[in-house]
Parts: structure tokens; C-alpha cells; sequence
């Protein structure tokens, strides 16, 4: 991904200046502009784009939805809203936590953060007792799919300002390629997303 911290740009620079990249990949067109403009050297070097994406063959097989519900403590009446992917700001997660607080007769499936996040938001909900969401950590790529396809509505609620890995605050709406979009997309389920003009 595109970074501000200084580590990620002096690799960057040592990079290109070693006269050792052979090629550059991005995950987005608008990725490489931006590389482009602020290392005007890199066009020399060979470039791809490789949007990101998933594999469809995880999606065809049959999934039990009410079954995986049931091992979920979801009932079939339940209308089970779903989100997966990081619990860093800007990612949603506080606007999820606040549908949740409002709309009491729905479930959230939340799916991701590392430890020390989900302790926050299981103590966050504890304290403000809100009982409709459920934080289940980490699941493997090969595996998501059959939570998502228990889902009845998936968010993508994507914030401008996110805080990067290492704590930076960047816009990343101009040339991000969310993997999520496309298990979303694959599973089926109608989703709500975040509407950005860029």
C-alpha cells in the first residue's frame, strides 16, 4: 500500500534507486499515478496492476446458511448483519458499534481485529450494554465464506480517514482495491458501502 511513514519510504527509495526492481505491481491504476508522481523514475520499470480479488471456486459449494446460524446462536428469524476486516479507525467500526446500539432487533457479525481491539470492543460493549453485536476475531480467507453467506446484509462502511498499520492517518479512497469487496460481491448477500467521489 502507499505509506507516509518514513521506514516504508526509505525502503521505497532504496528500492528504486538500487537499480534492482525488475517490476512494480499495484492494486489499483490510481495507485500507480500516485506512485508515479512522487517517484517519476518508476517508468522505466516495468509495472503491473493486479486488482485484488477471490477465488470463486470457495464460493460454489453449497452452504448450509441456517445450519452455520445455528452455530452462531442466530435463530433463522434473526436478520444478521455482517462485517469483516480490521477494527482501525476509519474502517467503520464505530459507526457498526452505533447501529448496533440503535437497532437492537438485529444482529452484527463482526469478523476480524486482532486481540487487543477485541478486548476494547467486548468491554466497550459490556459497559454500554449493547447485546446485539458479536466480535469473533480472525477467520481464515477459505473459511469466511460460509459466515458471510449466513449474513442477510453485509456493510463496507469506509471512513476518509484511516488509520494506517503504523498509526498514520491517510486517505486511501482514491486507490484502494478492498479484498472484501469481492468475497461481498462473491457471497451474494446485498451489501451497503460507504459512497466516496473520487
Amino acid at each position: 500500500g502507499i505509506s507516509d511513514s518514513y521506514f516504508d519510504i526509505y525502503i521505497l527509495n532504496k528500492l528504486i534507486k538500487s537499480k534492482k526492481l525488475n517490476m512494480f505491481i499495484s492494486i489499483s491504476n490510481e495507485m500507480y499515478k500516485i506512485l508515479l508522481h512522487r517517484y517519476p523514475e518508476i517508468i522505466n520499470i516495468n509495472h503491473l496492476t493486479a486488482h485484488d480479488g477471490v477465488d470463486l471456486n470457495q464460493f460454489g459449494e453449497s452452504v448450509k446458511k441456517y445450519e452455520i446460524r445455528e452455530n452462531l446462536k442466530y435463530t433463522k428469524k434473526d436478520f444478521v448483519i455482517g462485517y469483516t476486516g480490521s477494527l482501525m479507525n476509519g474502517r467503520g467500526i464505530e459507526l457498526i458499534i452505533d447501529l448496533a446500539e440503535k437497532l437492537q432487533d438485529y444482529k452484527f457479525f463482526v469478523a476480524g481485529g486482532r486481540e487487543f481491539e477485541i478486548e476494547y470492543y467486548n468491554e466497550y460493549k459490556k459497559r454500554e450494554r449493547i447485546n446485539n453485536i458479536f466480535f469473533n476475531g480472525f477467520i481464515p480467507n477459505g473459511k469466511i465464506v460460509k459466515y458471510l453467506s449466513a449474513c442477510d446484509l453485509l456493510l463496507m462502511p469506509y471512513q476518509k480517514n484511516l488509520t494506517s498499520a503504523s498509526g498514520i492517518k491517510i486517505n486511501n479512497t482514491k486507490w484502494m482495491s478492498p479484498m472484501k469487496m469481492f468475497e461481498y460481491m462473491a457471497s451474494g448477500v446485498p451489501i451497503v458501502s460507504s459512497h466516496f467521489r473520487v
